[in-house]
């Protein structure tokens, strides 16, 4: 092909061989080549300024570099505090997703230095819409929850994990059936042990497992936080036809 009939937009996956033929090139290595090429500009123009990463040239190529502000959000963790009708939880996001939920005598609680500095959530946009859903839920306005989750977990905890963001809203199941679910009702305890590790209480909704004969069985936020939160899910009917 000749070189007048590659298109502008194609010279960066088109290279000329040995005999001024044009052939493809994989735009991977075209890359390269091209911060190779500007690394090597940058050096001649200004060989006492400091060696630039070829991601600092990449991002200053393509006009595509954040703001601080919004970097530091992206990377960084920090957390909330917001009182409720349950006691003053914390939310902990790391980067762009929210990785934990914590009353303030929370079994399991990390120690506070892993929560990143304190910021106000009319600052923070994942922090702040985090807050708003869980006010909206604890209000009865909200059943479900639309927030980017990121637990730190085992394989195993993870499987629990996933099974109980399963359970509905006024529904409930027990250890044992989450067992059943992980083909090994003998794993009953092991199951008990995940969902009393889950870092993201209500928004993984562990409340919601309970023992084989309906008793509340543990929680991480205490008993009394658990009872409130299952009466709240409870259908109207169910309400209305209690004595207590």
């Amino acid at each position: 092909m000749p070189i007048e009939h590659v298109a502008p937009e194609d010279w960066q996956e088109a290279v000329v061989d040995d005999r001024g033929r044009i052939e493809r090139i994989p735009y991977e290595l075209c890359v390269l080549v091209s911060l190779r090429k500007a690394i090597r500009r940058r050096e001649m123009t200004s060989p006492m300024s400091p060696a630039t990463t070829p991601s600092e040239i990449s991002r200053s190529a393509s006009g595509a570099r954040l703001p601080a502000r919004r970097r530091e959000t992206q990377m960084s963790t920090r957390h909330i505090v917001i009182e409720t009708r349950l006691g003053p939880i914390t939310l902990v996001a790391k980067g762009e997703t929210i990785a934990g939920l914590y009353f303030r005598h929370h079994v399991r609680r990390p120690s506070q230095e892993t929560f990143g500095p304190e910021v106000a959530d009319s600052t923070d946009p994942l922090l702040n819409e985090a807050a708003r859903q869980l006010r909206h839920y604890l209000a009865g306005r909200r059943k479900q929850f639309d927030l980017p989750l990121a637990a730190e977990g085992d394989v195993f905890q993870h499987t629990v994990w996933d099974i109980v963001k399963s359970i509905q809203c006024g529904d409930t199941t027990t250890y044992g059936r989450i067992a059943e679910q992980v083909r090994d009702r003998s794993l009953a305890q092991r199951v008990g042990q995940a969902v009393g590790a889950n870092p993201l209480c209500i928004f993984v909704p562990c409340h919601r497992v309970v023992g084989s004969n309906g008793s509340l069985t543990g929680y991480a936020g205490g008993l009394e936080r658990k009872q409130a939160l299952l009466k709240l899910e409870e259908p109207p009917a169910v309400s209305a036809g209690r004595l207590f």
